[in-house]
């Protein structure tokens, strides 16, 4: 498989990427923070809709149990991490509902920010 390639049995949106990234021994995932169908729902719900917010999105994944750790390095207009390929497949698959879902995506950052968690955005 090339560092181009996408892994063809994981399905999610097409702006959401993995890449393999040989040099490093792990694999990336990442998209533009402006191609989500929730991309306004960030904005309507207070929040910055940047890298940062979709980082910490993984973050509450992560503090919720339904990720483990991973390691994210976002940026103003893209969202990225990085790990194994299982690891960003299921990241990929766990955000799917969020980038899609405005109503999921709204579930998720009200009850977060009821509990005072700070997106970072």
């Amino acid at each position: 498989m090339t560092a181009s390639a996408e892994p063809a049995s994981v399905e999610f949106p097409d702006y959401v990427h993995l890449h393999e990234a040989p040099e490093f021994d792990q694999w990336s995932c990442h998209f533009d923070v402006g191609e989500p169908r929730t991309a306004e729902s960030v904005a309507e719900l207070g929040h910055e809709p940047n890298g940062y917010f979709w980082a910490g999105v993984v973050q509450r994944l992560v503090d919720l149990g339904e990720l483990p750790e991973v390691e994210a390095d976002p940026e103003g207009d893209t969202f990225i991490a990085y790990g194994s390929r299982p690891l960003m497949e299921r990241l990929a698959r766990t955000l799917v509902p969020y980038l899609t879902d405005p109503n999921s995506l709204t579930a998720l950052v009200t009850a977060a920010d009821a509990d005072g968690f700070d997106f970072d955005d």
